[in-house]
């Protein structure tokens, strides 16, 4: 060993890693064939049988249909080509109208091989169709208020609980109108269809896309794939010029000259927002407002002198067209002369009528002249149904008037009135509107209004009060037809039931006798002069409607029309009856 030098070693282990990438082949083309049979396994179906191949692993689909050529042991052949890799699991279906056969297999290396039989009942399926809208239709933002869908049940069963969903793409442009976006429809039957329709409401100009989605709790697999349906690229302008309303001072209005400004009143509606409206006198333009708010009463003021003037409102909305629009022309007079005005308005309500009589009501309220009562010319008033109007001709049946108020209480500005009207028992039930006017001496008015309630009145009335049938012997029948004439008391068309008993309702009799009584049977009527007594309607005891035998409600002021009509009875007098007898016919009034 040579001491004189150390040897140092060293040793040094080299690591060599390996990094395998595993990569998979991409999907490529693959051929599916085979055969569809009927459910009974052997007899293959006619062209045109949808054939669906769904690739569980790749995601990818193919639709082919059944074509084989005119060889009986090829009949049901199908031939179709999807993407995928080799063990790819696929599912193939094929179906009727009523039914589906599914298979399974794994993608071969070559041609893969699926046969398929049609053994299984289809459940329920939905069939959507859109009506009215198409693709790339335009509308108008006012004209677009409902979307309709048609939804039919296709498959092989019947759709229990179904519903339609709408969804609208752009909710800004279109929107629900107090609307709910799924509709249920209930059951429909295989084969049956019901039409849904949504309330919408245009809001701005844009574009957008309809979607209506059809399912029912029953559905199962979707086979035909027409449970939706879409509507693209609708679009929405705004074509139609603002609506203006103008509210006061009302056309032919006098104005007092007050030195105040007058207050110009006018609502204003549009699809799009409203750029401005200005105001116009005598057709110039006066002021212009760009802070309108549409659906809101809106104001203009301008201090008017003496003299006749002309005013209406003109409105452009600030839609791409930038649409105009002038309301109608009011025509107004400012004088020197200040107009009455109507307060304290005062009416009876509910408003009872009068069993065939004639019912007094008043209307009062107070006439009010910053000039002096001594301006006030004269006050009218008129009192009227809601279906009639204030200047409509008098009708006991909706319109009364009143050119005679009486004064009963004055102060130096102030007239009180009272208005008296007297309705008949006829006047039409509802709503009944009292309105009042005051001319002043330069011809300028002042009126109001108040509302009050007619109630119904059902009412009839029977002439004569009895029926006397004479003496007669039993086993008789009266020969002459006994006349019962009813008439309609009130404001409503009625029918009449009636009834008949000896001692208390419901006993069975008609008469009560000395000896022996009448069964009611023995009673009869008759709504037809002459009738003989075999004809005639046996009288019940229990109340039963006279047939075809409506009284209405009186229309004619000088003289009863089809609010009266008569009745003919007559009775027939069993053996063993004798002595006094005495019965009672109930009669009732029944509202149509």
């Amino acid at each position: 060993m040579d001491k004189g030098r150390i040897i140092m070693g060293a040793s040094f282990v080299i690591l060599l890693f390996v990094f395998t990438i595993v990569t998979a082949a991409a999907p490529t083309p693959h051929n599916v064939m085979g055969r569809v049979f009927h459910s009974d396994g052997v007899t293959g179906v006619d062209n045109g049988f949808p054939v669906r191949i769904n690739n569980t692993d790749s995601g990818d689909v193919a639709l082919t249909y059944v074509y084989a050529p005119p060889i009986p042991s090829l009949k049901g052949y199908y031939l179709a080509t999807i993407n995928g890799s080799d063990n790819d699991n696929i599912i193939v279906i094929s179906w009727n109208g009523s039914h589906y056969g599914t298979n399974t297999s794994l993608l071969a290396s070559t041609t893969t091989s699926v046969n398929v039989v049609i053994n299984t009942t289809r459940p329920s399926e939905t069939n959507v169709t859109i009506l009215t809208l198409e693709d790339n239709d335009v509308f108008n933002l006012s004209n677009i208020t409902q979307i309709s869908a048609q939804i039919s049940i296709i498959g092989g069963s019947n759709g229990i609980d179904c519903y339609a969903v709408l969804n609208i793409s752009n909710s800004s442009v279109l929107n629900l109108s107090g609307d709910t976006y799924s509709h249920y429809l209930g059951n429909i039957d295989l084969g049956d269809s019901t039409t849904t329709d949504w309330d919408v409401v245009g809001l701005e100009e844009g574009s957008l896309d309809i979607v209506v989605n059809a399912y029912c709790d029953s559905d199962g697999i979707l086979l035909d794939q027409l449970h939706n349906d879409s509507v693209t690229n609708l679009t929405l302008f705004d074509s139609i010029g603002p609506i203006i309303e103008l509210i006061s001072p009302e056309n032919n209005t006098a104005l007092a000259n007050t030195g105040n400004p007058t207050t110009f009143t006018y609502n204003v509606t549009d699809g799009s927002e409203i750029a401005n409206c200005s105001l116009l006198i005598n057709n110039t333009v006066n002021w212009t407002n760009s802070t309108v708010q549409k659906g809101i009463e809106q104001y203009f003021y301008q201090t008017l002198p003496l003299g006749s003037y002309t005013w209406s409102v003109t409105c452009v909305d600030n839609g791409s067209l930038n649409m105009n629009t002038t309301s109608a022309v009011y025509n107004i007079t400012v004088s020197g002369n200040r107009i009455p005005s109507i307060s304290n308005m005062v009416i009876d309500d509910p408003i009872d009528l009068t069993i065939g009589g004639i019912k007094k009501v008043f209307c009062n309220a107070s006439v009010n002249d910053d000039d002096n009562i001594s301006d006030i010319a004269s006050v009218n008033s008129t009192l009227y149904h809601i279906l009639s109007e204030a200047n409509a001709p008098d009708d006991n049946n909706d319109h009364y008037t009143n050119s005679t108020c009486t004064i009963v209480s004055s102060s130096k500005f102030q007239l009180n009135y009272s208005c008296g009207y007297s309705l008949y028992y006829y006047a039409n039930q509802g709503i009944w509107s009292c309105n009042i006017t005051a001319y002043d001496e330069s011809n300028n008015t002042g009126s109001s209004r108040i509302d009050t309630n007619v109630n119904e009145l059902v009412a009839l009335n029977i002439s004569p009060s009895f029926i006397e049938y004479g003496e007669l012997e039993a086993g008789n029948t009266s020969e002459e037809d006994e006349n019962l004439t009813i008439t309609n008391l009130g404001n409503a068309d009625i029918n009449i039931s009636l009834e008949g008993y000896a001692e208390e309702e419901g006993d069975g009799l008609s008469m009560n006798c000395q000896n022996n009584n009448i069964s009611v049977e023995y009673e009869k009527y008759s709504v037809n002069f002459g009738d003989s007594y075999e004809d005639m309607i046996n009288l019940t005891s229990s109340s039963t409607q006279i047939a075809n035998f409506t009284l209405l409600q009186r229309t004619n002021d000088t003289n009863y029309k089809n609010d009266r009509n008569n009745t003919y009875w007559k009775i027939s007098i069993p053996l063993g009856a004798s002595g006094p007898c005495n019965g009672t016919i109930n009669l009732l009034a029944i509202p149509t």
